[in-house]
Parts: structure tokens; C-alpha cells; sequence
């Protein structure tokens, strides 16, 4: 068994483990770990481990089936696209 699976066997119900609420959510672990540092998810660390609240994951997925998804804004689209190029040209593919 997996530590995590472990762990969550002694967690309270409503606490669950990043990889369980990123499968809730249909994501990523990584956009999770994102979603979360963004403050769009709230969390918190039990020993080394990051925990969610069940029912915050349910108010995240109820906000996206309530309000449809969400149009990136221009700075968001600049600051992904500057990214991308940021990324290609450390990666040696553009100049």
C-alpha cells in the first residue's frame, strides 16, 4: 500500500490527499499543486504531506458547474505566452 493510502486511512472524512482531490477535480496533481499555491484551492500540510478539505474540492467542482468555464485574461495569456517562448528558447528550439 501506498504511504498515502496509509495516511489517508487516519485522516479525518472530509481530509484527503492531493492525489485523491486532483482525480476529484480531473486534474492534474501538478495544476493542483498550482490551483493551490494560487490560493485557488485551499490547503495545508499535516506532517510533510498536503492535505485538501473534501468539501472544498465539491466547491471548486460546484463553482465550475455553476459558473461554466472561465475566459483567461489578456495578462494571463501574455504572462503564458511569454512562458512558452522563455521555455523554447532555454530549451534551444527558438531564438
Amino acid at each position: 500500500m501506498h504511504n498515502e493510502d496509509m495516511e489517508q486511512q487516519t485522516l479525518p472524512d472530509d481530509l484527503i490527499g492531493t492525489s485523491a482531490a486532483a482525480k476529484m477535480l480531473a486534474v492534474s496533481p501538478k495544476t493542483l499543486r498550482g490551483w493551490i499555491k494560487d490560493g485557488k484551492v485551499p490547503a495545508f500540510r499535516i506532517g510533510s504531506r498536503m492535505r485538501v478539505s473534501r468539501r472544498d474540492v465539491l466547491a471548486v467542482i460546484q463553482r465550475v458547474e455553476t459558473d461554466g468555464p472561465r475566459i483567461a485574461t489578456r495578462a494571463e495569456v501574455e504572462a503564458h505566452a511569454k512562458w512558452v517562448d522563455d521555455t523554447l528558447k532555454a530549451a534551444g528550439v527558438r531564438k
